[in-house]
């Protein structure tokens, strides 16, 4: 059974592309009408990622690398208009279950979820020098700016739950395709 997953990627993009999942491989149709074709024979690595962005707060994307060195990039969010995104998820899910029962067939293939280790490691350092920053700015502000103290912390206590979630989802770590932590795919 052909599984299949459509989005708009961008403005500059007239149509949506369309990934489908085949017996023998991943086939993706651009806008227009470009085909292109990628064995599953030759996959060699997949990453399931929780990347969020300033208009996609709530991305999850798909990553897939094949021994030729092509990769495929698909996340659940399609463009909509400027500013503006689709959540996708209701059928990225299946497309991804899909995708990683073909992988499954690569008897040593292990999903890498969250962010590459370089990449988390480099922002999580980004945050906590920059949440220590802020800090010393609370502290070392004169005691008569109350108010505005007291604003920039509930700024920056607002901010906490949305680190706290690409904390946790973020972090790299390796799975088996049937055996997928809860958090590695956006809720349907």
């Amino acid at each position: 059974m052909t599984v299949i997953y459509r989005k708009r990627r961008n403005l500059f993009e007239a149509g949506e592309t369309e990934w489908r999942v085949e017996d023998d491989a991943l086939v993706v149709q651009t806008a227009d009408a470009r085909l292109a074709r990628y064995p599953w024979a030759e996959l060699k690595g997949v990453r399931l990622g929780y990347a969020p962005t300033r208009f996609k707060t709530r991305r999850h994307d798909l990553v897939l690398s094949f021994t030729d060195g092509r990769t495929v990039e698909v996340d659940n969010q399609s463009f909509a208009g400027v500013a503006d995104f689709e959540d996708r998820s209701a059928t990225y899910v299946p497309f991804v279950r899909a995708v990683l029962a073909k992988a499954g067939t690569h008897p040593d293939l292990m999903v890498r979820v969250g962010a590459t280790p370089m990449s988390y490691a480099l922002n999580l350092s980004f945050v906590t020098i920059s949440f220590a920053a802020v800090l010393a700015v609370l502290i070392l502000l004169p005691v008569d700016l109350g108010v505005y103290l007291i604003i920039k912390i509930v700024i920056v206590a607002t901010m906490l739950p949305a680190l706290y979630r690409w904390i946790r989802h973020a972090r790299p770590r390796l799975a088996r395709p049937d055996a997928l932590p809860d958090d590695a795919l956006p809720q349907a």
